[in-house]
């Protein structure tokens, strides 16, 4: 990313790497500001992405947030029409990473030590999470390794797939293009995958 980060060019990133996006451009750059008003100044976005945090259904989750792995922590953020959410999770605390795919919606969990952060987005963008995310834990683990600290190791798990009915996989496909995830074209050719069509 440039020097100079800003909401914008955090979400130009974002489209430029098919990562998602939530409702409207505008607001989707209020979110991203919160990260970019959050970063140190030594600290690079390695990868800036949409999602609904919290995510447990398609109607049960926190809301479209921005989020951004950075080379130390991950920074999320949601603007509200008052205030704002912002959290930070240093890679140092991540202990696991899973990538599950339930249906037309995939989940990205994220264990820490003493949390867990569940974000619901598609099968692209968690895919591109979470190889990052791996890529720069095995990083790290290789340097301590090589300083001859002890770390706790990361699981990696398999994805998963859980079976939904068809109509049940194209509500939640409605719902993600109602939120601005996928476009109309990606939610046709899903619905007519889905339904046989």
């Amino acid at each position: 990313m440039a020097s100079k980060v800003t909401g914008e060019s955090l979400y130009e990133e974002c489209l430029r790497l098919k990562n998602g996006s939530g409702v409207s451009r505008g607001w989707d750059i209020k979110h991203f500001q919160i990260i970019a008003d959050n970063l140190k100044s030594n600290e690079e976005v390695l990868v800036p992405f949409m999602g609904l945090n919290d995510y447990l259904s398609a109607t049960e989750h926190d809301g479209t947030f921005a989020f951004a792995v950075t080379d130390k922590r991950i920074i999320m953020g949601q603007k509200k029409v008052i205030g704002q959410n912002v959290k930070t999770v240093s890679l140092a605390r991540v202990t696991d990473i899973t990538l599950a795919e339930r249906g037309t919606v995939t989940i990205l969990e994220i264990d820490t030590l003493g949390d867990r952060i569940r974000i619901g987005t598609t099968a692209r963008t968690g895919r591109s999470v979470y190889k990052s995310v791996l890529e720069i834990l095995n990083q790290r683990g290789s340097e301590i390794m090589s300083s001859g600290k002890k770390q706790t190791p990361v699981k990696k798990k398999k994805a998963t797939s859980e079976a939904k009915t068809a109509v049940e996989q194209v509500k939640e496909l409605k719902e993600l293009l109602d939120m601005g995830i996928l476009t109309q074209e990606e939610f046709d050719t899903k619905k007519k995958q889905l339904l046989g069509l």
